[in-house]
Formats: C-alpha cells, structure tokens, sequence
C-alpha cells in the first residue's frame, strides 16, 4: 500500500551531546529491546512508557513501549516504509488520545484514527472517499475536530469543511460552520470555537468565534480596509485578548520596500487595544504562554559585524510582554567587562569588542505549563559561534545550560510533562529532567509520539 505522506525513519544508535560546560560524551551501550533509559554510568535513571512509529523491518507500525514493565509490542500494523508525519498527530488535553490520520491511495480514503493510551487499544473513527489533508483540533474531553481540505482541489470552498467526533462513543456529531469554506483553528477557553475564512489570496480575512454551547456567533473579525491587520491572529489560552500583527508595506526613499509591523493585543470585546512593540526589521515567534498571561517573541535588534569571520549576522532579541501589568523586557542580549545588559532595549556594537559577547536568540519553545523556556541561542564572540540550549526559568528568571557548544541542529522532539523535556538532533532523543537535573539517551528507534514518566 502506497501512502501520500512519508516520513524519513532514522535509527536512534549512539548519542552524543556536549552537556553544560563539559566535553563529557553520552552514550548509550546495548540498549535492551525493552527500552532501558541508562545515563554515562550505565544505570537506568528514567521510568517511562509511551506510543513511537517503526516502520524499519518486518514488524513496521505503531509500538507501544514501557521500560518499567519490559514492555515493547506492537498495537498497529502498517506496511513497510510507511509514515506518518509529525504534524498529524495530536494529544487530547487529558493525555487520553492520541489521535492521527493518514491518506490509503489504494483505496482512495483519508482515514482518522485515536489510541487510547490507558488501554492502547486504537479506534477508527472516520473515512472519506477521496485524498484530503486533515487538521486535527482537540476540544474539552473526548471531542475532536476533524479539519479537512481536498488535495484534488484545495481552493474551492465546498471542498473545506470541518467534521466534530465523539471518540468516547466513537460517533460524529452535528458542528457549526458559519461560511462554507471557513476553517476550524482552535478551541478556546472550553467554550469558543475559532474559524478562519480567507479569500483573494488574503486580501479577504474573517475570524468568527463561536459559542460551542449555543451553536451561535459571537464575534466576528474581519481585515480593516484590506491593509492586513489580521496578521498572525491569536486568541490568548484564557480567551480574554488577542494578538494580531498588523503590517502596511511601503517604498522608502531608497528604492526599497519596507515592512512595517506593529503587535497589538486587543480584548475580544473590543473595549481595548494596545501596541506591545513596531518594527521594520520583523517579528518572529510570536506567542502566548500556555497561562495566557505571557507574550512572547522574537524581534530582530542589531545587525553585527565579526572583522575575524568578515560576516554580518542578524541579532534577534528574545522578549517578553506580561499582559497584566503591561511589562516588556527582554533576556540578556550582550556581555562584556564592566557592562550591565540591563533590562531596557539598547543598541549593540556593530563591531565586538575583544572579550564581548552578544547572544543571539534563534528559537524557543514554551513547557506545558509555562514555567520554562527551552531557549536555542547562539553566543557570538570574536573567537566564532556557541551554540547553546537553554532552560529559562521563567518565575525566577533564572536560566542554565543544558548542552553546550553542540554542532547541527537541536530541537524539541516532545515535552508532555513540565519536568521531561524531550530533545533530538535529528538521529537521537535524549530525555531531560529538569526536576532532578538528570539526563538519558532513549533507545526507541522511530518517530516519537509521546512519552511519560512511569513512577
């Protein structure tokens, strides 16, 4: 069976990652069929259960796994070489589900699956006749939205709707769609419902809100004078405000166009606005915290010049906009002898000084509840680059190194519990707990899907 969707499996073998200021090397040695998760010394530190995808071998599908136990078996045969990207997977908020859905090009069906992770028994809740990209959204308990878009023809309208399932009782049920062709984003505040209509490619943009209790309206968004002031719109996870990035595009005197953004929060009700930041130089990674009381983002500050390197770099500051008491500061951009970074913006050399560094913010990632801040940054001094994973402490605002001076790329693979921050370059996964400043290779080979601590 031939898949639309396929995803490069990669074998988790040995791992090795320069962790805090020291050159030590993990790796993990015959790592057991079962799953044994073993630090530098060779003892098992992290008990842990959780759903990955192997398709490498004879016995490809979805596995369930559990060190504790010495369990590793399979819940789900697929065919060999199959995959199922990363993005069409999603956690119910009670950590219940784990739903997915995949294109059969035999049979011509996009289909939609749950596992249930209590009982890893797996439930196939819808097929339709026809090759769609699916978008999964999760609302309060077992109610999953099913988004569907045709691949044949994904402009036309009739061909977008949204589908609502119970998974409990594996049934579907009626569901609201204000304008055909609107297209479900979220479920905010167990309460709204959150849908998208676009038309001539942007120049039209609607939001509705709907109550999902009522089956009703209860507001609606649309682009002011088709200037694009619906940019990036994002409903705060406590569903009082929004943000959204408004922007205008002009020709400056050079010759050259120039983006000119502003971030606003707004409440829904539309009783208040107001501008966190402007620039020209462009927003990134604009977010709200999972409590909703944190924006956060990335903004381009300076642009720096190494005379060793000759080459120019972008410097993006990392900042953070608390929504009650209207504070902006932004983390620790720049070091240097007898120099306090402070907490106000300010310009940085273009040139380094000798024994200065400026620390450029390349990416982050919120923890589930908001306490932490796993931060990827690259310290840039006149003897080259550092590469940096960071964990920022977003109460104390306290922050500490967890690899130091890695190579390629790193990134969050899964973090589903606050304390177990799961990452991958790419090969490999290494578990990370934060509680107990403790750290283990994962020897699951595949695509991971979830993991949780077993105590």
């Amino acid at each position: 069976m031939k898949y639309l969707i396929l995803f490069l499996i990669t074998i988790f073998s040995l791992f090795n990652f320069n962790c805090g200021t020291s050159s030590e090397s993990l790796k993990n040695k015959k790592a057991s069929e079962t799953g044994e998760a073993k630090n530098i010394n060779g003892k098992s530190i992290l008990n842990y259960s959780g759903i990955y995808l192997d398709n490498n071998g004879n016995n490809s599908g979805i596995w369930y796994i559990n060190n504790k136990d010495s369990v590793n078996k399979l819940i789900l045969t697929l065919p060999a070489n199959y995959g199922i990207a990363g993005d069409n997977f999603i956690l119910s908020p009670s950590n219940k589900y784990l739903a997915f859905w995949d294109y059969d090009s035999v049979n011509n069906n996009t289909n939609v699956y749950a596992i249930n992770l209590t009982t890893n028994d797996i439930a196939w809740l819808k097929s339709d006749r026809g090759n769609y990209l699916v978008q999964l959204v999760w609302a309060d308990g077992p109610y999953l939205y099913c988004n569907l878009t045709s691949v044949e023809n994904p402009i036309y309208p009739r061909e977008k709707y949204a589908a609502l399932i119970d998974v409990d009782k594996n049934k579907s049920l009626k569901t609201f769609t204000p304008v055909r062709g609107s297209f479900l984003l979220g479920y905010v505040q167990n309460k709204y419902l959150l849908y998208k209509f676009e038309q001539e490619k942007g120049e039209i943009i609607r939001y509705y809100l709907i109550d999902r209790n009522k089956n009703t309206l209860y507001k609606s968004f649309e682009n002011e004078n088709r200037i694009h002031s619906l940019e990036h719109f994002e409903i705060s996870p406590a569903g009082a405000e929004f943000l959204h990035v408004p922007y205008t595009v002009f020709t400056n005197s050079e010759g050259k166009k120039i983006r000119d953004e502003d971030l606003l929060v707004q409440k829904i009700n539309g009783s208040s606005k107001g501008t966190i930041a402007h620039t020209q130089s462009g927003f990134s990674n604009v977010a709200w915290s999972p409590s909703g009381n944190v924006i956060s983002y990335l903004k381009v500050g300076s642009i720096n010049y190494n005379a060793a390197t000759r080459k120019y770099t972008n410097i993006k500051y990392l900042y953070l906009y608390d929504v009650k008491t209207k504070g902006l500061k932004n983390l620790k951009t720049y070091q240097a002898e007898g120099f306090d970074d402070g907490k106000a913006e300010f310009d940085i050399p273009k040139t380094l000084p000798d024994g200065a560094t400026i620390f450029n913010y390349l990416d982050y990632q919120w923890s589930p509840s908001g306490e932490y801040l796993f931060i990827n940054r690259q310290d840039l001094s006149m003897n080259g680059a550092n590469n940096k994973c960071i964990i920022y402490n977003n109460e104390t605002g306290s922050e500490r190194t967890l690899i130091n001076n890695y190579h390629g790329n790193v990134s969050v693979a899964g973090w589903w519990e606050d304390h177990l921050l799961i990452l991958s370059d790419g090969n490999n996964y290494m578990a990370y707990d934060l509680t107990e400043n403790s750290r283990a290779t994962l020897p699951m080979k595949g695509q991971l899907l979830y993991l949780r601590e077993e105590n």
